[in-house]
C-alpha cells in the first residue's frame, strides 16, 4: 500500500505526514476470531452465522461512522506503565487500556462473498483497522478478523502516485526512466501557504513570531505552508494570538 517517505531536510516534516487521514481497502473474515484479530493470531473463537442482507450490513457498518474511543488491541505498540502491549501480550498478559479517539470518516461495501466482507475505510491516524475488523464481527454478532489489509491512501497521496520498490530501482540504473517518485511537497502536507518577505523571514527561521501579518484571528489555530518570496518551503507555521509561530523551519537559521 501507500508508503509516504521523506528524504534529507524534510524529514523534519514527516509528523505532518503520519497524522493525515488513511484510507484502506481491508477484508475480514467473518465467523472466526483470533487473538491479535487478524489472520497472524491463534484461532480463539468460530461461529456459525447465515448469510446477510445488502440491508443488515450497511446499517451495521453505519454505526462505525464518526467519532469514538476505540481499545487498542493487546497485540500493539501502544504503552501502558511503560510496557508495549505486545510485550504483555506474549506473556499471556492482558491489561486495561484505555480508548483512544478515532474517527471513521467513510466505509464503504464493496463485496460480500460469504465469509468475506471486503471495504473501503477512510479513516483518522490512530484507527486500528484490525479492531474495528473484530468489532464489525461482534456487531454481527458472528465474530470476525482482519483476512488482508491494503493502505490506499494517507492524505493527499494515493495509490496512482505511487511506485513499486522494483520501478524505484530501475529508475536509479536507468537514465532514461520515466518514473519521478518526487512529489511536491505542499500538495503532500495539504496545508494552505503563506509567503513571507525577507524581513519576515528572518524572524521566522530564528523561531520567532511574526506579528506584522493581518487577519490573524479569521485564522487562529490554523497549520500552513510557509515560503519565500521565490516560493521555497521554509517551514511550517501556525497562527497564534501573538501571530504566526514557526513548528517546523527546514531553511537554515540565520544569524
Amino acid at each position: 500500500g501507500v508508503l509516504v517517505l521523506c528524504l534529507g531536510k524534510f524529514t523534519r516534516l514527516s509528523q505532518f505526514v503520519t497524522v493525515s487521514d488513511k484510507k484502506y481497502r481491508a477484508q475480514i473474515t467473518l465467523g472466526i476470531d483470533t487473538d491479535t484479530q487478524d489472520s497472524e493470531g491463534q484461532v480463539i473463537a468460530e461461529s456459525e452465522f447465515g448469510t446477510f442482507s445488502q440491508v443488515q450490513l450497511g446499517e451495521v457498518l453505519a454505526s462505525f461512522l464518526g467519532k469514538s474511543d476505540q481499545i487498542p488491541p493487546m497485540h500493539s505498540a501502544v504503552r501502558i506503565g511503560g510496557k508495549r502491549l505486545y510485550e504483555l501480550a506474549r506473556k499471556g498478559q492482558e491489561v486495561e487500556r484505555p480508548g483512544r479517539a478515532i474517527e471513521i470518516f467513510g466505509i464503504d461495501l464493496i463485496d460480500y462473498q460469504k465469509p468475506h466482507l471486503t471495504l473501503d475505510v477512510w479513516c483518522s491516524k490512530g484507527t486500528y483497522i484490525r479492531t474495528l475488523a473484530s468489532d464489525i464481527g461482534k456487531a454481527l454478532d458472528c465474530g470476525g478478523h482482519l483476512s488482508s489489509l491494503a493502505r490506499t491512501a494517507v492524505g493527499n497521496v494515493s495509490l496512482s502516485d505511487c511506485y513499486s520498490l522494483e520501478e524505484l530501482a530501475n529508475s536509479l540504473s536507468s537514465q532514461e526512466s520515466n518514473v519521478a517518485p518526487f512529489l511536491d511537497v505542499e500538495n503532500v502536507l495539504g496545508l494552505p501557504r503563506v509567503s513571507l518577505s525577507k524581513t519576515q523571514l528572518h524572524t521566522f527561521v530564528n523561531g520567532n513570531a511574526i506579528t506584522e501579518l493581518d487577519n490573524v484571528g479569521d485564522r487562529l489555530g490554523q497549520t500552513l505552508c510557509v515560503f519565500d518570496c521565490d516560493s521555497h518551503l521554509i517551514g511550517i507555521g501556525r497562527w497564534q494570538p501573538e501571530g504566526l509561530r514557526p513548528m517546523r523551519v527546514i531553511a537554515q537559521r540565520e544569524g
